[in-house]
């Protein structure tokens, strides 16, 4: 009974531990506010463990130009703090001529997405993909054939979303892609109310299933939440759902700015590597050296004092996120090579407030130039050249440490003063 009940408690921490909080803002119409999508989506997430807080303004039949202005919509965002803001347009706008759409519906999703940075750097504005109509969109169709079916509104759709998502940096709910499958996969399941526009109870399924995947970027399969759908429809829905955003990250622009830790390293002589930063999206990085040792600096120097195996712990941060990675340096001692490896060297006038010239009897190849912190600040490789003029002028006045090395990869230090 005790083993049962460590064994209970252990997975509730790991439940526990995975669960995620978000706060999202719905700035739409009734395709948000009919049948609550909003709760609906916080009842599957609570289904998981994971929590949602949400506040939404959805007057029936807004468009992207009435929320830009919108007291209350604007209100909302200014309050910050929220990890997501999902956006949607008037349900026919979108779909219209790319030219029209370019006029009356880009220019104003810039205005929110700019409204939502400005409030909190940090938000991230997710445009929700609506669907097309049942039949397609019978009142323009006259004016704009494409959107006379279900297919050619909803491509229309999905095209405009796409392109202001990439427009304004952002990501997309890919609801009417979702939809879609849905609907050729479920002929028999009603998607639509009455009126072929606004969704049923499992339309609004399918969103929040959309929703879920694409901001907890988890699978909704599995949820024990089925509103008032059979559970076999609701399964069906969860698991394209998974398919259509999961698999598809990159389409809709999902973790596009997210900051994912990296990093190369290159070992210069003996103990000395180079760590350089290759993150995207990171405007701050610091290192833990695994010797008790850490930097900051997306190229940083650092020297052990003994050989050894160290994990070295790369932290990169945007100041919204961050990530880290640890990886394993195998620090092997090497001799590093005295004078009489590179003969007939020297180095003058050290110091130098403007240049320095080095000869060598062998041709050297490269050379790397380090200030005290271990950044580099000058490199030249495949020099093949046994005199090398180096202009310090641009360097502020300090010791730097410069390495060289000949056609055999022989290395010598020298310590280089600029200034008096």
């Amino acid at each position: 009974m005790k083993n049962l009940v460590i064994l209970l408690l252990s997975f509730l921490l790991i439940f526990v531990a995975n669960a995620q909080f978000k706060n999202v803002l719905f700035l739409g119409n009734s395709y948000t506010y009919v049948n609550d999508l909003p709760n609906t989506l916080e009842q599957l997430a609570n289904s998981f463990g994971d929590s949602l807080i949400h506040d939404q303004n959805t007057p029936g039949g807004h468009n992207m130009q009435g929320h830009s202005i919108n007291t209350t919509s604007l209100g909302k965002i200014a309050i910050g703090d929220w990890d997501f803001v999902a956006i949607q347009s008037q349900s026919q706008e979108p779909s219209f001529s790319p030219a029209q759409v370019a006029t009356d519906v880009y220019p104003y999703a810039a205005i929110i997405c700019d409204s939502i940075r400005a409030a909190d750097q940090c938000a991230e504005p997710l445009f929700f993909m609506t669907w097309g109509r049942k039949n397609g969109d019978a009142s323009n169709c006259p004016f704009y054939p494409p959107i006379c079916t279900y297919d050619g509104m909803q491509n229309r759709l999905r095209e405009s979303y796409l392109e202001m998502a990439v427009d304004n940096d952002a990501s997309v709910s890919p609801v009417g892609a979702v939809w879609k499958q849905v609907r050729d996969s479920l002929p028999a399941l009603e998607l639509y109310s009455p009126d072929e526009s606004h969704p049923s109870v499992a339309g609004t399924y399918v969103a929040a299933c959309t929703f879920y995947a694409a901001i907890w970027r988890k699978s909704p399969v599995g949820s024990s939440f089925i509103s008032t759908l059979s559970a076999s429809d609701a399964q069906a829905i969860q698991q394209l759902a998974e398919r259509v955003v999961l698999d598809s990250l990159i389409t809709w622009r999902i973790g596009n700015n997210d900051v994912v830790a990296d990093w190369s390293i290159s070992q210069l002589s003996g103990l000395a590597f180079e760590f350089v930063n290759a993150t995207n999206n990171s405007t701050s990085i610091s290192w833990d050296f695994g010797d008790g040792n850490s930097g900051t600096g997306d190229t940083i120097v650092h020297s052990y004092l003994s050989a050894g195996t160290f994990q070295v712990q790369m932290i990169a941060s945007n100041g919204c996120m961050s990530d880290t990675l640890v990886q394993t340096v195998n620090a092997i001692t090497t001799t590093i090579q005295k004078d009489n490896v590179l003969p007939d060297l020297h180095i003058y006038p050290n110091p130098s407030n403007s240049q320095i010239t080095i000869q060598s009897q062998d041709q050297l190849h490269d050379l790397f130039l380090y200030n005290q912190n271990g950044k580099r600040v000058r490199c030249m490789t495949n020099i093949q050249s046994d005199n090398v003029i180096l202009n310090l002028s641009f360097l502020p006045k300090g010791s730097y440490v410069l390495k060289l090395s000949n056609n055999d990869t022989q290395i010598i230090e020298r310590i280089i003063k600029v200034g008096d």
